[in-house]
């Protein structure tokens, strides 16, 4: 739990803070979704590759792209209830979150017989990532087309 713990932290608040930085922030931002993108293909995330930890399914395979993208969306409900999804994963008895226990994974720590396993999605994750894509995209067309022209002076 503690390289568990210690991944979140970097991957969310440290790097989150970065953003905030004067003029380097957009980069930042725009270089920790890019690299986080590239990583949710093998079952990392900025943290877990920092501290060497993986999230695999419980078919015995990495999380994939579609899976990982899906189980951040799903970490937005277990952090969203007072961080109770996340907390719960500290008495409990596999060690998994909220978000874990829905999408069928498990964290553990990377080695060579865990980072040469294939890495896939299940078919509801790929249709979660599609479905979550075209409301970011619907929403920030919404956010263009609906400010005054008056407001962009």
């Amino acid at each position: 739990m503690g390289s568990r713990t210690r991944a979140w932290a970097i991957s969310n608040p440290a790097i989150g803070l970065l953003s905030y930085v004067p003029v380097i922030g957009v980069a930042v931002s725009i270089a920790t979704f890019i690299w986080n993108m590239t990583l949710y293909r093998r079952g990392q995330d900025i943290g877990a590759r920092i501290l060497g930890v993986r999230v695999i399914r419980d078919t015995g395979e990495l999380a994939g792209f579609y899976h990982m993208w899906t189980r951040t969306l799903a970490s937005l409900i277990s952090l969203v209830v007072f961080g109770a999804g996340f907390w719960t994963a500290y008495s409990d008895r596999d060690r998994r979150t909220w978000h874990d226990r829905w999408l069928g994974t498990y964290v553990v720590k990377a080695g060579p017989e865990v980072d040469g396993l294939p890495a896939t999605s299940s078919s509801t994750a790929k249709t979660w990532f599609w479905v979550s894509a075209a409301i970011i995209v619907a929403m920030l067309l919404l956010s263009v087309f609906l400010v005054a022209p008056g407001e962009l002076e």
